[in-house]
């Protein structure tokens, strides 16, 4: 005879109803716009203005020209050379592999700031990497040569 044939005993306990889940939030619902204002931890950019009748354009008027690079983008122009990153690049010139840690400064610093030399921090960190392997190569090399003359 199988379980669902025969009838609960009175030694078997009643099943356990499971317990309603609390419904989860509606994040899409959430004023994002209003959080911002009363907080005011990020600033806000200026509404828009109201369009009025007056301030439509006729149907006939041609289309204006897309805009290119960072205009398009919305963001405002590179400006000015980050020192960072010709400091990086004179010592990645110099033999120095310093020029890697301040090439990776340089180019987080061009980043925020939006300056230009993100390109030259880069180039910087390259050729200081290949400093460093360089000087390994050579530690290497010297340290055996090191143990071969005084272990004899």
């Amino acid at each position: 005879m199988s379980t669902q044939d025969r009838a609960p005993s009175e030694s078997e306990e009643p099943l356990i109803e499971p317990e309603v889940p609390l419904r989860t939030p509606d994040f899409a619902a959430l004023d994002t716009d209003r959080i911002l204002r009363e907080t005011g931890s990020i600033p806000l950019p200026p509404e828009p203005a109201q369009a009025t009748q007056q301030e439509e354009l006729p149907l006939t008027q041609e289309p204006e020209v897309p805009l290119e690079g960072a205009e398009a983008e919305g963001l405002r122009p590179r400006s000015g050379m980050n020192i960072l990153a010709i400091i990086s690049l004179i010592l990645a010139i110099a033999i120095s592999p310093f020029a890697v840690v301040f090439g990776y400064l340089a180019v987080g610093q061009a980043r925020r700031s939006q300056q230009r030399g993100e390109a030259v921090a880069w180039v910087a960190v390259g050729i200081g990497w290949l400093w460093v392997v360089g000087y390994v190569i050579l530690g290497a090399i010297v340290f055996v040569g090191w143990q071969q003359v005084f272990s004899t």
